[in-house]
């Protein structure tokens, strides 16, 4: 959450984008079109006598061409925790919006991606899940199994949301996670991985009804990350075959 005292002079600063190809000075609604462009973007600011920020927006979704709404995080201040950043875009400009985070993480919370199907309704995933019911943001009391990277939304009752969750810890191995939303509560589904005993991941996500979705990400063969695809029929997750490599490569 944007502290009040930071609210009140961001006007006044001046940001800037850090990205691959360089650094530049751009305004705040112009910053946050820009990083909802890419997960590796951030924004940094830093006012005078005031802690130092860290902004970052890593997902976005536009039920129409004049509202979209960008989730991400912020961290600073003395402890150095993380807060959840939401910001809606109206057609004309980026514009902070009031949320709070369930304090599930000693460090803090962040969102890492968010889907809207309609206006009415949002739903953003990250450290914690947080609903848009068409007037405010609410965090939901259902606790994710690890670390999700991104959701997908084909109405107000069915939502899935994808990542990778640890076991076998302390040495902790990286397995695919899926989880689904019934429009009443979250649960982790049983999703395949290519072997236990290597790394996989779930990077995206995307349904275009609840018979029927496609998951993406990578796992580790030993030696070299290779495709992951898995697709959902309806009854279950299942592995699919994908490419490791481009046509002309």
């Amino acid at each position: 959450m944007i502290r009040g005292r930071c609210r009140r002079t961001v006007i006044s600063l001046v940001l800037t984008l850090v990205a691959s190809v360089g650094t530049v000075a751009v305004t705040p609604s112009l910053a946050a079109a820009q990083v909802t462009g890419s997960a590796a973007v951030w924004v940094t600011w830093q006012a005078p006598g005031n802690p130092y920020f860290v902004y970052g927006l890593g997902g976005v979704s536009c039920p129409a061409a004049d509202n979209c709404v960008a989730v991400g995080s912020m961290r600073g201040g003395s402890t150095g925790s993380t807060d959840p950043v939401i910001e809606h875009w109206n057609g004309v400009s980026w514009t902070g919006v009031p949320t709070t985070s369930p304090g599930f993480n000693l460090l803090g919370d962040s969102l890492t991606a968010v889907s809207c199907p309609s206006t009415a309704f949002c739903m953003a995933a990250g450290s914690y899940f947080s609903q848009w019911n068409g007037s405010i943001w609410s965090s939901l009391p259902d606790v994710p199994a690890g670390g999700l990277k991104a959701i997908s939304c084909t109405s107000a009752t069915f939502c899935v949301a994808v990542g990778q969750q640890y076991v076998n810890c302390p040495s902790c191995l990286a397995q695919t996670l899926i989880e689904q939303w019934n429009g009443l509560t979250w649960s982790v589904v049983s999703s395949p991985n290519q072997s236990s005993g290597l790394a996989n991941t779930l990077n995206g996500v995307a349904c275009s009804t609840p018979m029927r979705c496609q998951a993406v990400g990578t796992f580790s063969n030993g030696s070299l990350n290779q495709t992951l695809a898995e697709e959902w029929n309806g009854l279950a997750w299942i592995i699919v075959s994908s490419p490791d490599t481009a046509p002309n490569v």
